[in-house]
């Protein structure tokens, strides 16, 4: 894997390295905080012949620069499953219960991320090999999930979105988070699969009608990889009259992927990084 002349790992400090675990496959993404010119991405699937594990451990042992020391680490987990725990009710020796309540399939190891700007916790689940896994080979990994960074970041950035009630629509990877906000309060999130082209049109319709949102005055932001779903889109217009794409602006320069490539959790680090 060849990366970008201006990035010198010799110095690897001045970097950040986020990684994303994603259902079949891995991105990753490195970028110098101090400069918005230094940015690399890169997706990849992963081939059946391997298990996922097996092919993670594969690409940190082929490519060894994942293990050095930089300024920081995140790796992400793509999921629909997860859920929301207010700090009222939250309790750290309680979580696989929590979890287990509301998510099938618990993989073993129960994951919180605190979310202090709206007092609540975000449970996830991954492997536990993987987890120590990544947790051996990387340095001082955070581990986040995708769903987590998007309410984080939309709980705090009114400059943003300003309207007072929004939902947003985020396509990505065979999936599609719904999140609900009152101004800067979480209203609810979810992620589904896309197995069928209709499938968003009734997820977000079925979200819209719960919520009594307002088709007329409320706000829907479409993002992340909407090319294939332009029709949906249309649609969409024509039942909801103020739906529009959301495009979050950084300093990043992206020279060798389309920004359109470039998932909605990863822009908002950006941008989060762009306002410090």
């Amino acid at each position: 894997m060849f990366l970008p002349e201006n990035i010198d790992l010799s110095s690897s400090e001045k970097y950040n390295l986020s990684i994303r675990l994603l259902p079949g496959g891995f991105s990753f993404a490195l970028y110098c905080p101090s400069d918005p010119e230094v940015f690399f991405y890169k997706e990849t699937t992963f081939r059946d012949h391997f298990s996922y594990n097996e092919s993670i451990k594969k690409l940190i042992f082929d490519y060894n620069f994942f293990t050095l020391p930089f300024h920081h680490t995140r790796v992400t987990i793509v999921s629909p499953k997860y859920t929301i725990v207010p700090d009222h009710f939250f309790d750290a020796e309680q979580s696989d219960k929590f979890f287990d309540f509301n998510v099938k399939d618990n993989e073993g190891k129960i994951i919180s991320d605190e979310i202090a700007e709206i007092k609540c916790h975000v449970l996830f689940d991954i492997g536990p090999e993987l987890y120590y896994f990544l947790s051996r080979n990387l340095c001082n990994p955070v581990f986040t999930h995708h769903a987590a960074t998007l309410i984080r970041f939309f709980s705090t950035s009114a400059d943003v979105v300003e309207d007072e009630k929004y939902c947003l629509a985020n396509f990505h990877n065979r999936m599609l988070d719904v999140c609900c906000f009152h101004k800067q309060q979480l209203l609810s999130i979810n992620t589904f699969p896309i197995e069928h082209s209709s499938d968003p049109l009734y997820y977000l319709f079925g979200v819209w009608e719960k919520l009594r949102l307002d088709q007329t005055n409320d706000m829907l932001y479409a993002c992340g990889d909407i090319s294939m779903h332009m029709e949906v889109l249309d649609t969409l217009k024509k039942h909801i009259r103020n739906t529009s794409k959301l495009d979050i602006q950084t300093n990043t320069i992206f020279r060798e992927v389309n920004r359109e490539q470039i998932p909605l959790d990863l822009m908002t680090e950006l941008y989060a990084n762009n306002k410090r």
